[in-house]
């Protein structure tokens, strides 16, 4: 993590909360900082974390049929808890 540049380390960090709701174990870190190292962009990981959500979905609550509003009220409730007042409804998307 400290061969980053720490904003970047910090948004690969609070990325994988907003997908997964848990911080990375440390083989877990280390492989997505490895990638971001070896040219992947912040983008195309956040692509892989979707692909691995969705392989997962009795973990992750992810499904094919998640509506876009669907999907940001998740990663808002995986980052903020469970807070209806931060719930978008379908005009906000």
């Amino acid at each position: 993590y400290s061969s980053l540049a720490p904003k970047l380390g910090q948004s690969l960090l609070e990325l994988y909360i907003a997908f997964f709701h848990r911080v990375p174990d440390g083989n877990g870190l280390s492989y997505w900082i490895s990638q971001l190292q070896g040219g992947k962009t912040i983008h195309e990981i956040a692509d892989s974390f979707y692909a691995a959500g969705m392989t997962r979905s009795d973990l992750t609550g992810y499904s094919e049929k998640m509506t876009n509003t669907d999907f940001i009220n998740l990663v808002y409730k995986n980052v903020l808890g469970d807070r209806k007042s931060t719930r978008l409804n379908s005009s906000h998307t």
